[in-house]
């Protein structure tokens, strides 16, 4: 199965975590784990369940935002912009 996810690394203390969102098995999720974890295949449903959709996707644009677009199960959508710095 093809997931892709948006991560987001950050240090604390030395030690560089990584926060992955992504959608998988109807929900957008979070997962938040130490750089150097072996995730295994587990990986997908270890996530927290953060809210039910249809879809979600994240995409660039030329000005460097990340752009993400949640469609929900009852088929509308937001847009969030994120800035990357």
């Amino acid at each position: 199965m093809d997931v892709k996810a948006l991560a987001i690394s950050d240090y604390v203390e030395s030690t560089e975590y990584i926060t992955y969102l992504y959608y998988y098995d109807g929900y957008l999720r979070e997962l938040h784990t130490a750089a150097d974890n072996d995730l295994g295949s587990s990986i997908l449903s270890a996530g927290q369940k953060i809210t039910k959709l249809n879809s979600v996707s994240f995409t660039t644009d030329d000005n460097g935002l990340i752009k993400a677009v949640l469609v929900y199960n009852d088929n509308t959508d937001a847009t969030l912009l994120l800035n990357t710095y």
